[in-house]
């Protein structure tokens, strides 16, 4: 008895949660923002990296279904003197509006990040479907040919640190034919640098060391 009872208190909760509508204290003129999709129009490059400058997120869904926090803040009454209100807004989530301008600004921050990869000329369209105070959101990446180091040297004014440099196995870091990574150049930098504080440079620091990349002619090429 007292387990059926314990059910049809759940299934009541759960029926009250289904009937508030997840727009229901979205303003007039907002939109909630229900979905948020990267699409990717070639290889190479990890969507699930690119997800993650989304900002701000559609509210969370338990189990990837359900919009629980959402549910119990729209729950909630006006009335703020209500211990009851009180408490379901502290516990729920309010609905995340959709922001051209965010949107716009994260379709910014993926560009930059696919250019440090190596893909200079890819491109970021912010595409918006509106229905019934929602807005769907779709992220769609443009590639374009990335750029490679054709060929790779290194400099040194100083011949002791040059010979030092010559033994360190991570030169081999930089290939001709990989992706023209600036993150990948600028942790290359660190640990040269790293490298020869152990050797005695104490006060050198990725700072000292620099890159110029040259790009050939009407090619996705750099000499690096």
């Amino acid at each position: 008895m007292r387990k059926k009872y314990l059910v049809g208190i759940l299934l009541c909760g759960l029926m009250m949660l289904a009937s508030c509508r997840l727009t229901k204290n979205v303003p007039e003129g907002s939109y909630l923002l229900n979905r948020a999709t990267v699409k990717v129009n070639g290889e190479g490059v990890d969507t699930e990296t690119l997800k993650s400058y989304i900002r701000p997120r559609p509210n969370f869904k338990v189990f990837g279904i359900w919009r629980l926090q959402l549910h119990l803040y729209n729950m909630a009454g006006t009335d703020s003197t209500k211990w009851i209100n009180r408490q379901l807004r502290n516990v729920g989530d309010a609905p995340v509006l959709f922001s051209e301008q965010e949107a716009r600004s994260v379709a910014t921050k993926m560009e930059k990040a696919l250019s440090n990869k190596g893909y200079i000329h890819a491109s970021v369209d912010v595409k918006t479907a509106f229905k019934k105070k929602k807005a769907n959101v779709t992220y769609q990446v443009s590639l374009n040919n990335p750029y490679r180091v054709r060929n790779f040297s290194l400099v040194c004014l100083d011949d002791s640190i040059q010979k030092e440099i010559g033994k360190d196995t991570v030169v081999l870091k930089i290939n001709k034919g990989m992706l023209f990574d600036s993150d990948a150049i600028d942790q290359y930098r660190e640990e040269v640098a790293s490298y020869l504080r152990q050797k005695g440079y104490y006060r050198l620091t990725k700072e000292s060391l620099y890159f110029i990349a040259d790009s050939a002619y009407k090619t996705h090429e750099v000499d690096l």
